[in-house]
């Protein structure tokens, strides 16, 4: 079985975000970014664009 690699974003104030895939990378974005930053939205292709 492959290992997967896991997935980052690094946002602009400093947090790193992970997930284990695009699922868990994009619910992680969304929830720190309601959490920090409730006037910013990305839709899922935004965060997966900026991801690495």
């Amino acid at each position: 079985m492959e290992k997967q690699r896991k997935k980052y974003l690094e946002c602009p104030c400093g947090e790193l975000l992970e997930g284990t895939d695009d699922d868990t990378l994009v619910a992680a974005v969304q929830a720190h970014l309601c959490a920090a930053h409730p006037h910013l939205t990305y839709d899922r292709e935004q965060i997966l664009l900026m991801a690495y």
